[in-house]
């Protein structure tokens, strides 16, 4: 069983670099070579005169062990039915076995012509076995023997056998995940018991047949996890279940599968029980037969090294093509130098018989009341004949909690296998039977009940406040045997609730967690092992299912009287408020409920009249009187309580809490709000005024109220009451949208997680969010995060309640700021950001991150104040992104990168003023980034703009930009290199600074913006072109190269004069300019040239100088310029030299329609 499988297949490379996914069958660590090492200790009983020694079998075991290398696992499949290895593969594990060549694998070309046929190091076929065992090296030979029995141990394996690959980290095999507890050492003794039981073992003269025989058995006679009744395969064939377990047949009787009845009607299959019944009968079956049957392909290969020992048949084919030459030229001559002899002596006729088990006596040891046959590891020559007795019940699953527990339940749970069962020859095939149906087939019906749920607080189900709970199940059934009672709640089981099999009729149960939903599940098994349906019960435990969310206690603008409170229902059903009563602790109001309250919806209680809140109905009227005199809210504070039948369900916080009303505001009649419906109404710390962002309502004058009735308080959108997050917290779709009003600030050690759908929007101009921990805002492709402004209605509805009288715009609110590691920003939207704020650094921007990773992937990032994105300092990943509109400002940008080392690929910048700014930090530390298959389109400057930074570009495109290059200016202070991606366009100056190096890549163009522009070396270029990709200097204006860079069309041309130079200045280091082409340039000045060398020497070879104006090299000062095989075409003078430097002719030089060749004229014969 591989470790080592993918169910699409790559080409051998990518199948080597995905190597780690890879998975094996019987592991590679434990059961191959237990497997391996039980092999030769039957071999050596067998065959005494044959007998391995320990260094062999180590060797063997080597083999079987390396064989799960690198690619090999997925040619470990043979499915018999169809003849095939794993689907999408081209060859078996019978073919991997004898194709030599296709283990040569990348040696394949040099087999038999270089090498010979056997020369391949990855080769360990059979017959290179055999070859290397006789005449080469015998050791290596054993260890490819090794690896063939790995083969023919996986042939035992059915997910082998019935193409059904399981990547163990991804979908583990259950057969192959528990084989892996076998190891040489505790299934040590099997090869005796196999031997003692004189079970007959399968002879073949082929190793194909080999392979036929074990596939073909655990192919027909045993399912895989995905191949349970699959329509590929009409074996093996469940004939009887019992308990819940299908066999194969009544007599023999294996564990085959288990059957479990869902309480929906349908029917699973699985190869999973409790105890590992079934894996231990599979387990029982074929490790047997695969240990038989490598015994005798031990035995054949030592058969056919003896022939090859003989006719030297492998001998011959492994000559490679010289030596067949040489050796026919030789023996024609009568010179044949003759052979070297074969490392192996002959081997006798006899030593390939095997030799029967002695007699031994019959022990039967009890395995759960049914006997099985074994024999003690004291049997002699002189014991009787073993007995052996078929397991007609099963044992349960061994337990391994020490080494010699694992030993004996291995030697225990071998289970002798019928004749014809795949012994002797190919497994015989089964009669098919129809199972008789049994006299019983249904399962006892069960009636569940919860006595509590009769006082539910819903009509709609089973709603309690209270945690205890009396449970009660029976079945009028006359057979039922037991009940099955389970208890689940979040998808798993209850605490402390364990009624798996029982008698019992009734429990008594307190529930664990509150806001809760448990479903209690019953079934009924009756005394033929018939499950009946099961029944389930639901049962909601909320302690406040409804509180008290608002408190208008100081009236409305109209009126100090008009008061109102609103309630909540916290719960997914309708409750009914019969019985409920809202009152103050001092018995004035006291307010008898009525009616009901739709699941998460608001409950509306008015003072004296029912326009308190004129837009919104009431759910009840009352003039909020009670047990004492007066009527109404104290303004000097008030305790409320809401209780169910005399129960307090919720209430506010003590008068000496806040001493008196813990919020709320006669100045503005601002309402005090709950913060957070799920937590205590008695926490102080759970209750805040109405903050004015949102609100719902209006009083009795029409005037909008400063609250929120019927509807979500506004402190409730906010992330947190304050300004920090000291713990983790997970914002809820089903709670979005959320508001930052003011600053939060995520601190350091949490994490804010965000779901998929949120909308978060920022209130106004003094709103940010900071995060000195991680935010994790990972969304989705229809459902993404959203960060935007408070007037932005396309996300999170219209909050503001102003319909089009607002709209958003860059500006609205500061930005998002990154402090801390771990942050992600997955499928998010943020935009309107970037507001200046006194304060504040430089720069404004919607997201920034300072010093720290960060991974920003599928997002999109618009409208911002002037970057979208500013990474300072940073480093991480920012992929497949959005950055679009940003250019509120003349320096404007989708990014800004200062300093750091990020990762900028596959991302769309689009219609930004700058798409991609690179510069230092404040420190001067260079950018080290890497901009990889981006695209540029519509940006109103340049695609990118490059200042001393060096960065790493490639695959990136642009089109309808200002100019469709990357835009470098500065100096630059360390090595660098130009790659030929876009066009570079120099802007003003650029200076390789003094030992630094600038090398420009074959297919790069540099254009220059202008005639000011120049590029100054004061180090060294190394411009080597080739013949069919020449580097090239040209104007902005020149679409032949490189495109319509500045984006004009046809507007502009190019012409001479149009930039400035490639200047080496003095001391500057030897470079080198080899195929480059130099157009348009000499502008500025008339001691201009388009190359310009002061006091420095360098060399140009195989160029172009064409269409520059007054000189196309100008050289002065000491050093010496060296040019050869180079043309000058069309220039006001093609070379200029003044003394005293040197001029080297180094041949080859060109001169074409130049005003004048050179000066001085006799410079270039």
């Amino acid at each position: 069983m591989e470790n080592n499988r993918f169910i699409k297949l790559f080409s051998f490379f990518g199948i080597f670099l995905a190597f780690p996914l890879f998975i094996f069958a019987y592991s590679e660590k434990t059961t191959h070579p237990a497997l391996t090492d039980e092999i030769v200790d039957l071999f050596n009983l067998y065959y005494p005169k044959l007998k391995l020694s320990e260094e062999e079998k180590e060797l063997l075991k080597k083999g079987s062990i390396e064989e799960d290398w690198l690619y090999r696992p997925i040619y470990h499949f043979y499915d018999p039915v169809y003849n095939r290895g794993l689907e999408g593969t081209t060859i078996s594990s019978k073919e991997w076995a004898m194709d030599t060549v296709a283990q040569a694998s990348v040696f394949r070309p040099l087999a038999g012509a270089i090498t010979g046929l056997f020369g391949a190091p990855s080769d360990y076929s059979w017959e290179r076995a055999i070859y290397d065992y006789v005449w080469k090296d015998k050791e290596r030979g054993l260890v490819a023997l090794g690896h063939i029995l790995h083969l023919i141990e996986d042939a035992s394996v059915p997910d082998h056998t019935r193409n059904d690959p399981h990547p163990p980290n991804l979908d583990t095999s259950p057969y192959e995940f528990w084989a892996k507890k076998f190891t040489p050492e505790n299934l040590e003794g099997l090869a005796t018991m196999i031997y003692h039981s004189g079970h007959s073992h399968p002879v073949f003269n082929s190793l194909n047949e080999h392979f036929d025989s074990l596939a073909t058995y655990s192919n027909n006679k045993f399912f895989s996890k995905d191949r349970i009744f699959y329509k590929d395969y009409d074996k093996p064939i469940v004939n009887y279940y019992s308990n819940g377990f299908g066999f194969y047949d009544k007599e023999e009787k294996y564990l085959l599968i288990r059957k479990i009845s869902k309480f929906d009607g349908t029917v699973e299959y699985s190869l999973i029980d409790n105890k590992n019944r079934i894996l231990t009968d599979y387990w029982s079956h074929l490790s047997k037969q695969a240990v038989l049957h490598g015994v005798e392909v031990v035995r054949l290969f030592f058969e056919e090294a003896e022939k090859e020992r003989k006719n030297w048949e492998l001998f011959a084919k492994n000559k490679n093509l010289m030596d067949r030459v040489e050796g026919n030229v030789l023996n024609s001559w009568g010179l044949g130098l003759g052979e070297a002899p074969p490392k192996i002596a002959e081997i006798p006729p006899e030593a390939f018989e095997p030799v029967p088990p002695p007699a031994s006596p019959v022990i039967e040891v009890e395995l759960q009341s049914e006997p099985v046959a074994i024999v003690p590891e004291s049997a002699t020559s002189d014991d009787a004949q073993v007995d052996v007795k078929p397991l007609l019940v099963r044992q349960a699953g061994p337990k391994f909690d020490n080494e010699e527990n694992v030993k004996h339940s291995v030697l225990n749970t071998l289970i002798p296998i019928p004749a014809g069962a795949g012994g002797g020859g190919a497994p015989a095939e089964e009669e098919e039977k129809s199972p008789a149906p049994p006299a019983d087939t249904t399962g006892p019906a069960v009636s569940l009940s919860v006595s509590e749920c009769s006082n539910s607080l819903s009509a709609e189900g089973c709603l309690l406040a209270s945690s205890t709970l009396a449970l009660s199940w029976s079945s009028s059934d006359s057979d039922l045997d037991h009940y099955i009672i389970e208890c689940e709640v979040a998808g798993a089981a209850c605490s402390g609730f364990d009624f798996a099999s029982t008698a019992a009729t009734s429990t008594n149960y307190t529930l664990p967690t509150d806001d809760s939903a448990y479903t209690f599940k019953a079934e009924g098994v009756d005394k033929s092992g018939n499950t009946g349906s099961q029944v389930t019960k639901t049962v909601d435990y909320y302690t406040r299912p409804v509180v008290i969310n608002e408190i208008a206690w100081a009236g409305t603008a109209t009126s100090s009287f008009d008061e109102w409170i609103e309630l909540y229902n916290r719960t997914s059903k309708t409750v009914s408020l019969t019985n409920w009563a809202l009152y103050a602790e001092d018995g004035v109001p006291y307010v008898n409920l009525s009616s009901t309250i739709a699941a998460g919806g608001y409950y509306l209680i008015e003072r004296g009249a029912n326009d308190t809140v004129s837009d919104i109905a009431a759910d009840l009227v009352t003039p909020f009187s009670g047990t004492g005199s007066g009527s109404g809210l104290s303004n000097s504070g008030e305790v409320l309580i809401l209780s169910q039948a005399s129960t307090t369900i919720d209430q506010t916080p003590s008068s000496s809490a806040c001493s008196g009303w813990c919020a709320g505001l006669v100045a503005g009649f601002l309402t005090m709000e709950r913060i957070d419906p799920d937590t205590s109404g008695t926490a102080s710390s759970n209750w805040g005024s109405h903050n004015g962002t949102v609100k719902n309502g209006q009083d009795a004058g029409g005037a909008a109220l400063a609250g929120t009735a019927r509807a979500r308080n506004s402190l409730n959108y906010l992330i947190t009451a304050g300004t920090n997050l000291t713990v983790s917290k997970t914002l809820k779709k089903s709670k979005s949208p959320y508001i930052i009003k003011d600053g939060v600030t995520v601190n350091s050690g949490v994490t804010l997680t965000i779901e998929p759908g949120v909308v978060i929007k920022f209130y106004d101009a003094d709103s940010y969010l900071t995060s000195q921990g991680a935010i994790k805002a990972n969304g989705a492709s229809a459902d993404k995060i959203v960060f935007t402004s408070f007037k932005d209605d396309e996300y999170g509805g219209d909050l503001n309640a102003d319909a089009a009288s607002t709209t958003p715009a860059a500006l609205d609110w500061r930005t998002i700021e990154i402090q801390g590691p771990g942050t992600e920003f997955d499928y998010a939207v943020i935009r309107y950001g970037g507001k200046w704020y006194s304060g504040i650094t430089f720069g404004r921007t919607n997201l920034k991150v300072i010093n720290t990773s960060v991974s920003i992937k599928k997002s999109t990032i618009e409208e911002a104040g002037i970057y979208g994105l500013w990474l300072d300092g940073a480093s991480g990943t920012v992929e497949g992104n959005t950055f679009k509109n940003n250019k509120n400002d003349n320096a404007a940008a989708g990014i800004y990168l200062i300093g750091g080392s990020a990762t900028i690929t596959s991302n769309t910048f689009d219609t930004n003023k700058v798409g991609l700014k690179i510069e230092p930090d404040g420190s001067n530390n260079p950018n080290a980034s890497s901009a990889v298959n981006n695209t540029f389109t519509s940006n109103q400057n340049e695609a990118i703009n490059l200042v001393r930074s060096y960065p790493t570009f490639s695959g990136n495109s642009a089109s309808s930009n200002g100019i469709n290059g990357i835009v470098a200016e500065g100096n630059q202070n360390q090595d660098y290199t130009f790659v030929a991606n876009l066009p570079y366009v120099i802007n003003v100056s650029y200076t390789v600074n003094s030992g630094k190096t600038l090398t420009i890549n074959s297919g790069t163009v540099v254009k220059f913006k202008d005639n000011q522009s120049s590029l100054a070396v004061d180090g060294k270029i190394l411009a080597n072109g080739t013949s069919a990709s020449k580097i090239v200097f040209t104007s902005l204006k020149d679409d032949v190269h490189g495109g319509d860079t500045n984006n004009d069309g046809s507007t502009s041309s190019p012409q001479a004069g149009d930039w400035v130079s490639v200047q080496f200045n003095s001391g500057a280091a030897t470079s080198t300019l080899d195929n480059v082409t130099m157009r348009y340039g000499g502008g500025f000045f008339n001691a201009s040239g388009a190359v310009r060398i002061s006091g420095s020497s360098h060399e140009i070879k195989n160029s172009l100088f064409e269409l520059n104006n007054f000189n196309a090299i100008w050289s002065s000062g000491t050093g010496t310029t060296t040019v050869s095989n180079t043309a000058f075409r069309n220039n006001q003078t093609g070379i200029k030299v003044e003394s005293p430097h040197v001029f080297v002719n180094g041949g080859g030089i060109i001169f074409e329609n130049n005003t004048t060749n050179t000066s001085p004229v006799e410079l270039v014969p």
